[in-house]
């Protein structure tokens, strides 16, 4: 039989959280956009505020226990510091907005760090000044291509400088099939030649397993030439090698006069940040108007305007296919869109799918969904006759995308449409759970100006984080345990505080509300959800309970290290998580709505 102290505990416990499942239940019937969820949550950080100082520091302080307070802060601050990147690097970072970010950034942090380091490997960039050595850093894109995947083709352009940071890149030359592949590991650089040349590549790459590449725009490289003399100095002794001038005539079919032309050309320009083109690359805007009718076909590009779409054409590039010649198989990952400009091209569905051959006509685009969602190829494609298309490449319709607010909207829309569900669902086979936590990601990926995760990955995604419900289950149990202990040591000296348990209940609200949201965007179910909080719920409650007893009797001293311990971890926990959160989603009016909360728990004091 539970003594009277332990049952008040028991139920002043639970009472503090039980606006932790009310919060999953609210989702039922109202699912509330950033703002509000932003704004509750720093109604809940100035209560919890308010709770902390009224009721953990104040009373310490009038005891004498500053020393014991101040010591048992500094050991909760640092325990939940601790503590919380430990669950938050398995997983518990998916709990809320704001700990998502400072995974991110701390990702692109480390990242950065990194593609530092591939760049001062390369003999181009070294004895760069540290300052210039950044600013060529910073402009590098991060991509990663799954094995098999191509990194570039014949006929590409050269826009980017490719440094394998891990993985496996191999280049292979279509036109001498029996010479052996070239391999670059991490600190390699394929298609050198063909970028300090601005030529079309002539090599074939592909990621031989999955690999992680830094790619340097090339107008980036150029604008970097200007500001550092080391930078110049190293591409004028590239230029000037017989390695390039081999390429460029062996390669390239350029005449020894044609090549010593573009080297006079070179060696004048890069300080001046221009490094010309050796060999121009087929561009051209008037193909608009060829071109514009596949891209209108396209969901994402209807309704574009004409400068929008001249952006895009802008990107395009033609490549020619002999006919019988293979453009792309089936189960290849989708990282081109083609348009054909000449000839026919036919379709060819995967064996065993009872499926009519179809065939691409000139202006018509070959794989856009595949291409929008970055999905697999569904069908082969062949050139029936000589063929040329135009070409827009996965990197170069993502920078549209972040550059140009009404392709971003067009994307965003297609994304959430039936269209695309359909699609998934039904051609590329994912299940409707799948495809929905897809769409979940990829939309919040797009909105945040991030790349797009691949459809491809749907199945494996959930392997990456493969102990984020526990992990997010442990967060938030970390949030709660200094406040369980708080009301059980509390009570042994008195009633426990109306503010302390008002505080309390109305932090865990927005935080359950905003979580729960969150949890079950990422796939979980709603029964899922309801049972992590009701568990933390009742956790709570027992944490009291125990709290009453272990403290009967304890060292005063002892009562002042655990509010410390306690106003310390909640202290941080409103610094590191909540406000920040808040701030993200709702912006500056949460400085009202705080002040809001730390008055409403102040105005509990009152009634007692």
């Amino acid at each position: 039989m539970l003594e009277p102290l332990t049952l008040l505990a028991l139920s002043m416990g639970i009472l503090s959280a039980c606006s932790l499942p009310l919060g999953t239940l609210t989702t039922l019937f109202w699912r509330p956009d950033d703002r509000s969820v932003g704004i509750l949550m720093a109604f809940g950080g100035g209560a919890l505020l308010a709770a902390l100082t009224l009721d953990l520091v104040a009373s310490a302080l009038a005891q004498g226990h500053f020393p014991w307070l101040a010591a048992g802060c500094v050991l909760g601050g640092g325990m939940f510091v601790g503590l919380n990147n430990v669950i938050n690097n398995h997983g518990g970072f998916l709990r809320k907005s704001s700990t998502v970010v400072n995974y991110l950034r701390r990702r692109s942090r480390k990242r950065f760090r990194k593609v530092l380091a591939e760049l001062e490997r390369i003999g181009t960039f070294r004895g760069l000044k540290r300052h210039d050595l950044e600013e060529v850093a910073s402009a590098a894109v991060y991509a990663e291509f799954e094995a098999d995947a191509t990194v570039f083709s014949v006929g590409d352009p050269s826009d980017f400088l490719y440094v394998v940071a891990e993985g496996e890149v191999s280049t292979t030359d279509p036109a001498l099939p029996s010479d052996p592949p070239s391999v670059h590991r991490a600190g390699g650089t394929p298609g050198q030649h063909a970028f300090i040349t601005g030529s079309p590549h002539t090599r074939h790459a592909v990621a031989t397993r999955d690999s992680q590449i830094w790619m340097l725009p090339r107008e980036e490289f150029q604008r970097a030439l200007a500001i550092s003399a080391p930078l110049a100095a190293a591409a004028m002794k590239l230029v000037s090698d017989d390695s390039v001038t081999r390429y460029l005539k062996e390669r390239q079919r350029l005449t020894a006069e044609q090549v010593t032309r573009w080297r006079e050309s070179a060696l004048a320009g890069i300080t001046g940040g221009v490094l010309p083109n050796a060999v121009t690359i087929e561009r051209d805007r008037d193909e608009l108007v060829r071109t514009s009718p596949g891209l209108r076909s396209l969901p994402i590009f209807r309704g574009l305007s004409p400068a929008d779409l001249s952006a895009i054409a802008n990107r395009l590039f033609c490549v020619r296919y002999e006919r019988g010649e293979t453009i792309y198989r089936h189960g290849e990952l989708a990282d081109r869109l083609y348009i054909v400009a000449r000839g026919q091209v036919a379709l060819i569905p995967p064996a065993g799918r009872a499926l009519q051959r179809l065939t691409a006509e000139p202006g018509e685009a070959l794989g856009g969904k595949s291409f929008i969602t970055n999905a697999r190829r569904f069908y082969s494609s062949i050139a029936i006759d000589p063929t040329e298309l135009w070409v827009l490449r996965k990197s170069d319709f993502d920078a549209l995308m972040q550059s140009y607010p009404a392709i971003h909207e067009k994307v965003r829309d297609y994304l959430s449409g039936v269209e695309n569900k359909d699609y998934l669902t039904d051609v590329q086979g994912f299940a409707a759970r799948e495809v929905q936590r897809w769409i979940s990601r990829a939309t919040r990926s797009v909105d945040s100006g991030r790349l797009m995760p691949s459809a491809s990955d749907m199945a494996v995604h959930g392997n990456l984080h493969k102990g984020a419900p526990l992990a997010i289950w442990l967060g938030i149990l970390l949030d709660g345990i200094p406040e369980s202990a708080v009301i059980g040591s509390s009570l042994i000296h008195g009633p426990v505080s109306a503010s302390l348990i008002a505080g309390l209940f109305l932090s865990n609200y927005p935080e359950a509300l905003s979580s729960s949201v969150g949890m079950q965007q990422q796939g979980m179910s709603f029964a899922r959800v309801l049972f992590m909080w009701t568990s933390l719920m009742v956790l709570t409650g027992i944490g009291a309970a125990l709290g009453s007893i272990f403290f009967v009797g304890a060292d005063p001293h002892a009562f002042g290290l655990v509010q410390g311990i306690a106003a310390g971890a909640m202290l941080t926990m409103i610094a590191q998580t909540m406000v920040p959160d808040a701030y993200l989603k709702a912006g500056p009016v949460i400085g009202i709505s705080t002040l809001m909360g730390f008055l409403a728990a102040i105005f509990f004091t009152t009634l007692e």
